[in-house]
């Protein structure tokens, strides 16, 4: 076979121009469709060197060949070298040249074989890229302002040298320093929303002071773009100077119309864009949506771990909101707890109902706060204009009806206006306001609910149930006023009154000869998570003079997700004072296997909606039969609530359930007719 039969496939299936150089001056081309492309058929054949370096480009020409001649010096090595070659339009192709270095028997080089590819385009794109760099950065430099970018944690990832010089930090301190740290710390909470902002909609600006690393710095205007860098999310911004007259007028505009712990609109600003939302309404005809948001049950965190933490949730609670609504919808804070979204231009009254269940969703993911993961929920009241009136103040009116009336639907839920509604929002604030007189006015009293053995068919203990009888409306059931002495904080004071008034009852029966009685109170998480709820409680037993291994506390399993951490430390505290626990309601909120591990709880409570549906509903029977299972493994009593019929008494004990309460059993009775009840069994 010929060495042209033998290189041809090879010459085919390289894709590339194939050259053989004899060491003495001769190189032969061989044939192939990549010379033409490549332009330089000319040299096709054999030629001489000096015909092939002729092509080079004289200024790369001495150092290829120079290249070429000491490789050819040393066989061990491969030969590559990037130069620019003639082509035969006389145009230059930027070229790939490879090549190695064949020896003879004797170990002496004979000649040199390679392969030549056009990278033109290559070394264009990677020329391109080069001088966009250079581009980029001298422009970088050369602007007037402070350039930055930014990553999605806030930390610099690039900065210009005018930042170094307002700051007054090195290249090397400013090395992944978060950008909030370069601002006041009262200045952090705003820009941080601003920063925020340019995430959820693709830029924003907002002015600050720069914290100088030896101290104040000058007032400048902050203006930023989302991008996206390698994948990753990002922004870029510039810092201009202001004069100091503007830097006070907007930063005095701004403090005016936004909140400053949130960075949200505030009451003035929502007022303002409510007002040209309904002008825009007016003329074009479409509907506008305004909905109010309250958190449930937002002041017993905001008691509980201080308002330094209460702030931090509301901040964070504010971040999510901006990312849930739409661009041209403008989210405030009205105060304390209460958060407004205005949807400027409604098509559809649908399109609002789904937002606000999203809304309400949202809240099921916990809030990562400090370190803690806080469950809060939201109740959402929603208005339209026109329909549900003809201003913007009608129409905060009505949202905030329609937010407590889904409150009293049982929170984390939305409500749209009703023209019913107006009525039952005025009753609800008379009944706050009786609600605050009711106790020192002798109109809250305590009932006593028996709790009995169904084994032995003998009371074991009781119930304390707060009720109100008021001097108009008569008998007020506590589903009505609770959720009110919850959201107004009256829930404190009313719950010292039952725990001691309980304690004093229980003594009193004591004093009398009556057997011991255990009681049990029911608590909330307000009174959980106060500054010290043991001292509070171990107080009112040293007061009273109740013995702690008589008095069991309730509270229900959703209020205890609220915290994990805190009841689980708060309860090992009273357990060690010898109180029993209660866990109420069971299976209705979020316990799980781990909390009732961790709980420490003397008891489990199933809620009276099971035991109403087990005799009827397999899924009732099922969840009761395994709660029993489930709390006597852990060594927990249980005790079956709402027990009303025979049968579902029976059913109950044949499962294994210790005690039941209910209708029954016992209905709540004032302590005078307990204590002749329970003397009497």
């Amino acid at each position: 076979m010929s060495e042209s039969e033998l290189f041809d496939p090879l010459i085919r299936a390289t894709g590339e121009a194939v050259w053989n150089w004899s060491l003495d001056d001769r190189i032969e081309w061989h044939d192939s469709p990549y010379s033409s492309t490549l332009g330089i058929t000319g040299l096709l054949g054999t030629s001489t060197t000096a015909a092939w370096a002729e092509r080079l480009h004289p200024d790369d020409a001495e150092r290829v060949i120079a290249s070429l001649r000491g490789a050819s010096e040393h066989p061990e090595r491969l030969w590559s070298e990037e130069y620019r070659l003639r082509r035969d339009d006389g145009g230059y192709a930027t070229v790939l040249g490879r090549g190695s270095v064949l020896c003879d028997s004797d170990g002496m080089p004979v000649r040199m074989m390679g392969t030549l590819r056009d990278v033109t385009a290559e070394h264009d794109a990677r020329r391109q890229l080069r001088e966009a760099a250079d581009y980029t950065s001298a422009l970088f430099e050369s602007l007037p302002g402070a350039l930055y970018h930014v990553d999605a944690d806030l930390r610099l990832v690039r900065w210009n040298a005018a930042l170094t010089e307002v700051t007054g930090y090195t290249d090397e301190e400013l090395a992944g320093m978060s950008a909030t740290d370069l601002f006041p710390p009262d200045d952090r909470p705003r820009v941080s929303a601003a920063i925020e902002e340019v995430f959820a909609s693709g830029s924003g600006q907002v002015w600050a002071d720069f914290q100088r690393k030896d101290g104040p710095g000058l007032p400048y205007l902050f203006t930023g773009r989302r991008f996206t860098h390698g994948g990753e999310p990002g922004y870029v911004g510039i810092a201009l100077p202001m004069a100091e007259q503007v830097a006070l007028q907007q930063r005095l505009q701004y403090e005016a119309t936004h909140d400053s712990l949130t960075g949200l609109a505030n009451r003035s600003l929502l007022h303002d864009e409510l007002t040209r939302a309904i002008e825009a309404a007016e003329r074009d005809g479409h509907l506008i949506a305004l909905l109010d948001i309250d958190l449930d049950r937002f002041k017993i965190v905001n008691d509980g771990f201080g308002h330094p933490f209460g702030d931090g949730v509301l901040q964070v609670v504010a971040r999510r909101l901006r990312t849930l609504v739409c661009l041209d919808d403008t989210v405030a804070r009205m105060g304390g707890d209460e958060f407004v979204v205005l949807a400027p231009r409604v098509d559809r009254t649908e399109d609002i109902e789904e937002m606000a269940q999203r809304l309400v969703d949202s809240f099921t993911e916990p809030f990562l706060v400090e370190g803690r993961r806080i469950h809060l929920t939201g109740s959402i009241g929603v208005s339209f204009y026109p329909r549900d009136g003809a201003n913007g103040a009608e129409l905060i009116d009505h949202a905030d009806m329609a937010m407590y009336y889904a409150k009293a639907a049982g929170r984390s839920a939305f409500r749209a206006f009703a023209p019913e509604m107006a009525a039952k929002a005025q009753r609800r604030t008379e009944m706050e306001i009786d609600l605050r007189r009711a106790a020192d006015e002798g109109q809250l009293w305590l009932a006593f609910q028996p709790k009995i053995d169904l084994g032995r068919r003998t009371i074991t203990g009781c119930e304390a149930l707060l009720r109100w009888d008021h001097p108009v409306h008569g008998s007020i059931s506590p589903a009505d006023f609770i959720p009110i002495a919850e959201d107004s904080g009256l829930i404190l004071p009313i719950g010292e009154w039952v725990l001691e008034t309980a304690c004093r009852q229980g003594r009193a029966w004591l004093d009398a000869g009556l057997p011991p009685v255990s009681i049990a109170v029911n608590i909330s998480a307000a009174q959980l998570f106060q500054r010290d709820p043991v001292g509070w409680v171990t107080g009112v037993l040293e007061s009273t003079g109740f013995p702690p291994e008589l008095l069991e506390l309730e509270l229900t399993e959703s209020q205890l997700a609220q915290d994990v951490e805190t009841v689980v430390a708060v309860f090992g505290r009273l357990r060690d004072v010898g109180i029993k626990l209660a866990i109420d309601d069971f299976g209705t909120g979020y316990s799980s296997l781990d909390y009732l591990r961790r709980f420490d709880a003397t008891s489990l409570k199933i809620d009276r909606s099971f035991v109403d549906g087990m005799l009827r509903e397999p899924g009732d029977a099922a969840i009761v039969r395994a709660a029993i299972a489930l709390a006597h493994s852990f060594g927990l009593s249980v005790t079956a609530e709402g027990v009303e019929a025979e049968a579902q008494q029976d059913f109950l004990r044949r499962l294994g359930c210790d005690e039941a309460q209910g209708f029954l059993l016992g209905r709540p009775v004032p302590a005078a007719e307990f204590a002749a009840l329970f003397q009497h069994t």
